[in-house]
């Protein structure tokens, strides 16, 4: 670890917002107005989980939560009480305001009290978060970043009055619980809107969806075919609107396999790119890494993609990645695909994204679970399990009302969250904003009636130097 200036210079040198200080106030190191200690190693022999005292890891800052006990020798000083600032003195350098009760403090995690004569535990916890990050960002590690309990107590803490304290902890408090309710409703956008967009697919195949359109624009009654696989029908196969069948995917569509990478094909002269499992999300390609691979003349006719064909990713560990699918769209001209992804290319009377539609349905899902689902834990397709999926089809006219109306809400519903998530961007800038504000002293007025910041600092000064230096124990 190298942390090369020293704390104060550069605080001095950085135009960080969070680290900065109104005129009127002073500066202290963080070590003149509380006492800084870094948890001993207590031996792990006398660690269990249920026995003795709760003991605080680096691991339990954040959540005031431990599962950890200490049931041996103790030594004096060390003890954690509610309300005590805790500092992880390894990793992001977290801090939190300790709420889980009596423990004790663990190596690389140091406590911090304050003395209250000259400052507010909670207005330290609001101010004291930019500086861990400032020499966090400055701290080079070639593993875990760690700091040390000396650049901790040198940290030169900006210094109000402290009733100015209060009344900035109590502003900041007021408008941070406006901020947490208008992102909590913000972060509720995005799981409405993924139930949106189930809700809008399965209307859309169980006839709701184009139900009106249908008395308007009457037409052929579909006579359906039966090859589906039988493991689909508990969960998928229900009654259709009349006018519609249910089908097989292998009786609508050609479902075909992909190229099979071995050494071999390093030999082979024509190398064209190749879509692997890692290119193909739900409804989605990423495009941006496309390996090549050898291939005879007679691979490349057979497994070159055409514009409107689905990809199906053939295996997975999780049931719930299974099968996912996604359209491709002909952006690379001669691209083939390998044998862990399953081409469906639909024939000229079934509307490619009404199929790919229909596969992100809930009950498309629920199929293409049914049919992978396995007790060995790697849940996989085959070109016959995907041939015998069904598909609850329509004529080819109301199913390009069906892309049109699903496209029209799924399109209305993304700018939704795209709405919410630009939203949650100006309300992290506006947290940031009002931390701005409070320590250039502009969130909230100044009194005249308070003590100066100087009084306050030579108060400290004084008391300072009529203490006599205690030698402690190195802790960190």
């Amino acid at each position: 670890m190298s942390f090369g200036a020293s704390i104060a210079a550069l605080v001095e040198q950085s135009d960080e917002p969070l680290v900065g200080a109104a005129k009127h106030w002073g500066r202290v190191p963080l070590g003149k107005i509380a006492s800084v200690v870094s948890g001993p190693t207590w031996k792990s022999d006398y660690f269990n989980a249920t026995t003795g005292i709760p003991l605080v890891r680096i691991r339990d800052v954040l959540t005031s939560r431990t599962d950890t006990k200490y049931s041996g020798p103790l030594e004096a000083g060390y003890d954690v009480k509610d309300g005590d600032l805790l500092v992880g003195m390894d990793g992001d350098f977290n801090a939190n305001t300790w709420n889980g009760g009596d423990a004790l403090l663990n190596q690389r995690v140091s406590r911090i009290r304050c003395d209250k004569k000259y400052i507010e535990p909670s207005y330290l916890a609001l101010v004291l978060p930019g500086y861990l990050k400032l020499i966090n960002d400055h701290t080079s590690s070639v593993t875990v970043k760690h700091l040390s309990i000396r650049t901790l107590a040198e940290i030169p803490l900006p210094l109000p009055p402290l009733a100015e304290q209060r009344r900035l902890v109590s502003k900041v408090d007021a408008l941070s619980t406006r901020s947490k309710r208008a992102r909590a409703e913000l972060e509720r956008v995005e799981a409405l809107a993924g139930r949106a967009r189930k809700a809008v697919l399965a209307t859309a195949f169980d006839g709701t969806l184009t139900a009106v359109w249908r008395t308007k624009n009457p037409g052929a009654v579909l006579t359906g075919r039966q090859s589906i696989d039988e493991r689909c029908r508990p969960a998928t196969i229900q009654r259709l609107p009349h006018g519609w069948a249910w089908h097989s995917i292998g009786g609508i569509a050609e479902v075909g396999g992909g190229i099979t990478k071995n050494s071999k094909r390093d030999q082979l002269m024509r190398k064209v790119p190749y879509l692997r499992v890692a290119n193909v999300y739900e409804d989605r390609l990423d495009l941006s890494h496309v390996a090549e691979i050898g291939v005879g003349d007679n691979e490349v006719e057979r497994t070159t993609l055409r514009a409107g064909d689905l990809l199906v990713v053939e295996g997975n560990g999780s049931i719930g990645q299974i099968g996912r699918v996604a359209e491709w769209g002909g952006e690379i001209d001669v691209c083939v695909h390998q044998n862990h992804i399953i081409r469906v290319r639909s024939f000229p009377e079934v509307c490619s994204r009404y199929l790919l539609y229909w596969m992100l349905s809930p009950r498309g899902r629920r199929a293409i679970e049914s049919v992978a689902a396995s007790t060995t834990g790697l849940h996989t397709l085959s070109l016959s399990k995907v041939a015998g999926l069904p598909v609850p089809l329509c004529r080819l006219e109301e199913q390009i009302e069906v892309i049109r109306r699903v496209e029209e809400c799924l399109h209305r519903i993304s700018l939704l969250s795209t709405e919410a998530t630009s939203s949650l961007g100006l309300l992290n800038r506006l947290d940031r904003s009002i931390l701005s504000r409070t320590f250039r002293g502009e969130l909230v007025p100044q009194d005249p009636k308070d003590e100066p910041a100087s009084v306050l600092l030579d108060r400290i000064r004084a008391e300072a130097s009529s203490q006599t230096p205690k030698r402690r124990r190195r802790t960190g």
